[in-house]
């Protein structure tokens, strides 16, 4: 693994990752968008005349696909929402169709923590959603080029729909996302255990989906006769249709460049390593599509496989070989689980915004159960179609697998240490984290750990000192509440209504800790500084402007503000000193 480093590949990625970055935040990547369209959105429902540019996927919203379709100033695309009860079975990729909605752009967090719709869309190159009311399709046939897609759609569905007659929804939603990638129908108390499980990543289809996908049809090859060439033809084949039925995601394309450039290594008589195809897979990934080079998923995936390569060589070298089999196997397991949670540890809590600590422990149990319903998934799937008799005894088998998966990801979720919700690190705390977690993997070298820990140590410091923090500010929400945060921590927060999620998950963005003082009431008058904002009992806060969706008013001179209800005045002084005095109608 630190062989790679040497390698001009691996500086060439970090090198265009960094540009891809700088791009992004200038806005170079950010999807085309015709103004005209929107003037037409705003206008009512429109009517678009385009090309069907993904397969369908399910969420917990609904159905979803993209279109591409013309504009005077170039090509557009557009995140759609089926309706409710249409059927997905003609919406193929390539397909051409009429669709009639409404349109918007994607939209920004309207509160610190929000989902980030336009950044989401943004990876896939939509610069519009479509709420869909008509969708018509094209009884045309789609290209000859898009005919793997839609015969691997239909795979899909197909398997999906083998397991909704044959488990309860629940079960099949997990057993879709286990075997398909596709968890999209899995309820949202299960899906929020499992992520506190630290098993979201087995519910993502990546390498170890295409590894069994690959090894199946190697499998099929020898049993057959092939020779070496036909039978690698066979495994990639094999692997590039599961990557299709998966919907190509970035985690499943990382897999499938790393599978082809091993097999063409081979091919050749070549010796490759598993960091310098997962160099090679990156760049592929990062020439393909830089935007989509840096999504979640696709950063998680490259994180997460290298954390994988370097934890699996550090646990031969930990592991004594005179242990037994299985206790080797559980400590390599331990360590490369936690090896991937400190890699994507600021990456889930930019995400996410909360961090599994028992992952490590339940992955022990989820990852070994993982494989044998991979399996089952598929089996179950075949014996749907060819062995209608042999299915209920395969669902009856399965489910039991299921059940173990789910409770072992219930009670693991329920330990009251399993999961810590976190505020978003700042680019300094990220830099020296993974300074950190380098100067672990260069230990014998010591030389080397020292140089990075003191790097590590230099850049946290700077970043603590450099980071501007204004003594008093507030941030007021959608919900017609303000969150006061001070110098030190503490938020205070002042509204209608007791705090909700989205009250305790915007203080967490800020980086204030817990809501030491809640205020319910209203309507109010918070003069900070020298502004005065009118908020609460349904008056439009005065800072709303259509810069943007809520407002941080920062006042870095002001050591009171004052706060005027009913009449009444409180006044709050000197709130940076450990001891702060409170106006005589004001208790904290």
């Amino acid at each position: 693994m630190v062989g790679i480093i040497r390698r001009p590949l691996f500086w060439a990625v970090v090198a265009g990752a960094l540009a891809a970055l700088i791009a992004r935040r200038v806005g170079v990547l950010a999807p085309p968008r015709d103004e005209g369209w929107r003037q037409a959105g705003l206008a009512g429902p429109v009517r678009v005349s385009g090309r069907l540019d993904a397969p369908v996927r399910q969420t917990r919203r609904g159905w979803r696909t993209r279109l591409v379709f013309a504009s005077p100033t170039g090509i557009q695309r557009a995140l759609v929402w089926l309706p409710h009860g249409r059927g997905v079975g003609d919406l193929e990729k390539g397909r051409e169709a009429v669709i009639e909605g409404k349109l918007r752009p994607p939209r920004r967090p309207r509160d610190p923590g929000d989902f980030d719709e336009a950044g989401a869309l943004e990876a896939v190159g939509c610069a519009w959603v479509l709420h869909a009311r008509e969708v018509a399709v094209s009884s045309a046939a789609a290209p000859t080029r898009f005919l793997p897609w839609a015969w691997a759609q239909r795979a899909r569905l197909s398997a999906e729909d083998a397991y909704g007659r044959r488990l309860p929804p629940e079960r099949a939603a997990l057993l879709a996302g286990i075997a398909l990638g596709d968890a999209g129908a899995l309820s949202d108390n299960l899906t929020k255990a499992v992520r506190d499980a630290g098993a979201m990543h087995l519910l993502v289809a990546s390498g170890s989906n295409i590894g069994f996908a690959a090894a199946a049809a190697a499998l099929l090859g020898l049993a057959a006769g092939l020779r070496p060439g036909p039978r690698a033809a066979l495994t990639l084949a094999a692997a590039g249709f599961y990557t299709l039925m998966t919907g190509a995601d970035p985690p499943c394309v990382r897999a499938w460049v790393m599978l082809a450039a091993a097999l063409a290594a081979r091919a050749f008589g070549r010796e490759t390593t598993a960091s310098g195809a997962l160099t090679l897979a990156a760049a592929v990934m990062l020439v393909a599509g830089p935007a989509s080079a840096l999504s979640p998923s696709a950063v998680m995936s490259v994180g997460a496989c290298a954390a994988i390569i370097w934890a699996g060589n550090a646990a031969e070298r930990a592991a004594p070989e005179s242990w037994p089999g299985f206790v080797r196997a559980a400590t390599a397991l331990c360590l490369i689980s936690v090896a991937i949670a400190a890699a994507l540890w600021p990456l889930w809590i930019s995400v996410f915004g909360r961090a599994s600590l028992v992952g490590p422990l339940a992955n022990l149990i989820l990852v070994p159960l993982s494989a044998p319903l991979l399996a089952g998934g598929f089996a179950l799937w075949a014996a749907d179609a060819w062995l209608p008799v042999a299915a209920p005894a395969a669902a009856q088998l399965v489910g039991a697998g299921l059940w173990i998966f789910e409770r072992t990801c219930v009670r693991a979720a329920a330990l009251p240490w399993a999961a810590v919700e976190l505020r978003p690190w700042t680019g300094a705390e990220i830099t020296a984290w993974f300074l950190l977690l380098a100067a672990l993997g260069a230990w014998p070298r010591r030389r080397a750990v020292a140089a990075l820990l003191t790097a590590a140590l230099l850049v946290f410091a700077i970043g603590r000192v450099c980071a501007r923090r204004p003594p008093v500010s507030a941030l007021f929400l959608t919900d017609g509440s303000v969150l006061l945060r001070f110098n030190g921590g503490p938020a205070w927060h002042l509204g209608l209504k007791a705090p909700r999620a989205k009250a305790w998950r915007a203080a967490r963005v800020l980086g204030a800790g817990e809501l030491e003082f809640r205020a319910v009431g209203g309507p109010w008058r918070l003069r900070l500084g020298m502004t005065e904002i009118l908020f609460g009992g349904g008056i439009k806060p005065a800072a709303r402007r259509a810069a943007g969706p809520f407002a941080i008013i920062e006042a870095p001179r002001a050591s009171a503000f004052e706060w005027v209800t009913d009449g009444d005045s409180y006044r709050v002084q000197d709130p940076l000193r450990p001891g702060v005095r409170l106006g005589p109608h004001l208790s904290q």
